[in-house]
């Protein structure tokens, strides 16, 4: 298959969310270059650097990978452990990032409880899955559990509000918390979080009713995620002296 081929057969593949990928692309790009045009004592930039570049793989992944080879099955399981990694790599830096900017002590020890419950939570849908599948019998049971990605993002915002009330709860700050580059960061996995469920829930009731065109849902959560990225970037933009 030549290239013009190629790339047509990917916008055919893709045509609902092509373009949103490109611009996610894009914008994650913009996120990693301004973190290059930061030193290295900045706290929590080659953690954020990791992500950035996880990101982009995913992306390209499913720009110019999944859409050819998505019925080799040996592609389809690395495709979705890539994204599983990303995911679990994606939690971990959040909690681990807002435990440590967090003064009080007891907000710190709900914060690792959730992160605990995050796995949890995850393993055993995965388990209760696995097994559903097991038994066709069960399939309707399955078709209605909700997408992981719900679980996924709801224990993404929680922290962040934990973040919120041990920033707000603190003594009065000396300069603006716009300048702390953890409030950029919170921001943008909370409002991901809360505001990308609802399109995950409706992703589950199409998949019960046999509609199986989500390409809609998957274009919303791509202009998301273009969101972190900026905030993300953004978040590279405050002064030194003044982060967290």
């Amino acid at each position: 298959m030549n290239f013009r081929l190629f790339w047509t057969h990917i916008i055919e593949k893709t045509s609902n969310v092509f373009f949103t990928d490109i611009v996610m692309l894009a914008c994650a790009t913009i996120a990693l270059y301004l973190s290059f045009r930061k030193d290295g004592s900045i706290e929590f930039l080659t953690l954020l650097r990791v992500y950035i570049i996880l990101g982009i793989i995913n992306t390209i992944d499913g720009i110019f990978l999944t859409p050819n080879f998505k019925q080799v099955r040996v592609y389809a399981y690395i495709s979705s452990y890539l994204f599983l990694g990303f995911m679990l790599y994606e939690q971990s830096i959040l909690y681990f990032m807002i435990r440590r900017v967090m003064k009080s002590s007891p907000l710190k020890r709900l914060t690792s409880y959730l992160f605990i419950s995050f796995f949890a939570t995850i393993l055993f849908y995965l388990l209760f899955s696995l097994a559903l599948k097991h038994n066709k019998s069960n399939l309707a049971v399955l078709n209605l559990l909700p997408s992981p990605y719900v679980v996924d993002n709801f224990f993404l915002g929680l922290p962040c509000i934990l973040f919120f009330i041990d920033l707000f709860s603190a003594p009065p700050r000396r300069y603006d918390i716009i300048q702390l580059p953890m409030f950029w960061i919170a921001t943008a996995f909370l409002f991901y979080g809360f505001m990308s469920i609802p399109g995950y829930i409706l992703m589950t009731y199409l998949r019960h009713t046999g509609n199986t065109n989500f390409g809609s849902v998957y274009a919303i959560n791509n202009v998301l995620y273009c969101l972190v990225y900026l905030m993300i970037g953004r978040s590279f933009l405050c002064k030194k002296e003044k982060s967290i």
